[in-house]
């Protein structure tokens, strides 16, 4: 089940290309844990395709890593 704060069907994404590092916040209805990590993969995919080509969408995260490196979001 999921909280306030990490509901189901809630992926975060990072990419970090060009020197330039994004976060992404996604959120599904719950369709089931397999259903939603097809989809979140295909997402990530996607974005990655789009971050390489040039047209990354804006992100939603201005510092999605703690300052030593490690991600923020656990």
């Amino acid at each position: 089940g999921g909280t306030p704060e990490k509901p189901v069907g809630l992926v975060w994404f990072g990419i970090s290309f060009g020197g330039t590092t994004r976060a992404y916040r996604r959120a599904w209805p719950p369709l089931g844990r397999a259903l939603v990590r097809d989809i979140a993969t295909r997402e990530a995919l996607f974005l990655a395709l789009r971050t390489v080509e040039g047209h990354a969408p804006e992100p939603q995260a201005e510092r999605p890593f703690a300052a030593d490196g490690g991600s923020r979001f656990r």
